[in-house]
């Protein structure tokens, strides 16, 4: 069974970000439904993982993501957690633009994808354990936030 159990019996603590309409809430809370079942904890200001489901319905959400994504790229680099993923609506549309023109992120995430968040998060954080070093080698060469657009 996959577990946010990434070492022996310790358990990863997450934050599950929400913005833009309530069926983006509606799909957060089943999110972290599946998280909870699979180990992890929700745990603002203690995460370990912060997973930011982000809105593209109008220009304003579409901004609102990047600006939310950026902000929470700053606290995973200033060590306040160990990963960053993006879910939503954008993640499922635009995936590869937005894993270029993000690289602080971990991972996009689709809501319909093959493999459930708990899963990827789980495996993310293996890795993480297995490979060390990488650390500090993902933000070089990235733009900055001014110079971002959205991909489309």
């Amino acid at each position: 069974m996959i577990s946010g159990k990434s070492r022996g019996e310790r358990v990863t603590t997450v934050y599950l970000h929400a913005l833009g309409c309530p069926k983006n809430e509606w799909d957060s809370d089943l999110l972290l439904y599946g998280l909870v079942n699979h180990g992890f904890i929700s745990r603002k200001a203690e995460e370990e993982v912060i997973v930011v489901n982000t809105c593209a319905f109008i220009e304003q959400a579409r901004r609102e993501s990047v600006q939310e994504i950026l902000r929470m790229a700053e606290l995973k680099q200033a060590g306040a957690c160990r990963l960053l993923a993006v879910t939503g609506c954008p993640a499922e549309r635009y995936r590869d633009a937005l894993a270029s023109l993000l690289p602080e992120v971990d991972a996009f995430v689709p809501l319909s994808g093959a493999q459930p968040l708990s899963v990827v998060l789980t495996r993310l954080l293996a890795t993480e354990v297995e490979d060390e070093n990488t650390q500090g080698r993902r933000n070089e060469g990235v733009a900055h936030p001014w110079e971002r657009a959205w991909p489309i």
